[in-house]
């Protein structure tokens, strides 16, 4: 080889080897955009700490890039009123409480988010929005819901009346009080692979399973197997990962229940393999 032609070849070289580290390093940055949708202002849960604690152990194990709506309810409510109010972000994650709201155009929004195709993840008192929709009301209850329908059908008639449960795939409307909750693994995928047969949380609410649905994958239980507390659920074009537990700051302190919601997310954006270990350039 001549001078001129291992120049050629050393230039050629290096260029190939700048243009592989530059893709490696834009794999290894890429971040997935992330709507975090919570609601400060409620009472029964410090979701701002909640927050502080929550995201940033999510982002040591999987690269996201979060915004975060619902320092107030009327920022909560704007969001949930925009019709594509998740448009340009690749995941949600809900974590707040509508228990008794009965403006179930907000559930229809979100839930419509997830149908188009917008993985969701779904935390704790998510399971318990909109409960005058549940399968399972008192006669009050039911009234109120009849009303609700009647005027669903007045004000969005070309749009279908939202039941939260069939959205969520578990209807329930109570918990037990808050102490030692024990878990047990009732599946066998990738997303439960790593997770302790038996883990406890030192303080935490079992939300009672009333009905599911037929399209969830149970993932974890209670000790006892009675009520099904993390679990998958289709819904129009998308895919939800939930769980009733975390209503303690102590459970999102615990490494083991935070690499449970990771693993979560990992799959629902197709970045969990059959072993239910993270596609490498995915970890932080």
């Amino acid at each position: 080889m001549n001078e001129k032609s291992a120049k050629s070849w050393w230039s050629h070289t290096f260029s190939i080897m700048i243009l592989s580290f530059l893709c490696s390093h834009s794999q290894i940055a890429k971040a997935y955009k992330t709507l975090y949708i919570t609601d400060y202002s409620n009472i029964y849960h410090d979701y701002e700490e909640q927050s502080q604690k929550l995201i940033p152990a999510l982002q040591k194990r999987f690269n996201l890039s979060v915004d975060i709506t619902g320092r107030s309810m009327n920022e909560l409510t704007e969001t949930l009123m925009d019709p594509d109010f998740a448009k340009g972000y690749d995941l949600i994650i809900y974590n707040a409480c509508l228990a008794y709201t009965r403006e179930y155009i907000l559930a229809r929004n979100l839930m419509d988010q997830t149908a188009n195709g917008t993985p969701t993840v779904l935390l704790h008192c998510a399971m318990h929005n909109f409960t005058g929709t549940s399968s399972e009301l008192g006669i009050i209850g039911r009234w109120k819901l009849k009303q609700d329908k009647n005027n669903w059908r007045e004000s969005y008639p070309n749009k279908a009346f939202p039941v939260w449960w069939e959205y969520t795939g578990i209807d329930t409307t109570k918990h037990a009080k808050a102490k030692k909750l024990e878990t047990k693994v009732i599946s066998t995928h990738p997303i439960i692979k790593s997770f302790p047969d038996h883990w406890f949380s030192q303080r935490d609410e079992l939300y009672l399973n009333i009905r599911t649905s037929n399209s969830i994958i149970p993932l974890l239980s209670d000790s006892e197997g009675k009520h099904i507390v993390a679990w998958l659920n289709s819904f129009g074009n998308g895919e939800i990962f939930a769980t009733t537990l975390g209503h303690d700051n102590n459970t999102l302190e615990d490494d083991d229940y935070i690499d449970l919601v990771v693993r979560g997310i990992a799959h629902l954006l197709g970045e969990l393999d059959e072993s239910g270990n993270i596609k490498e350039y995915y970890k932080k």
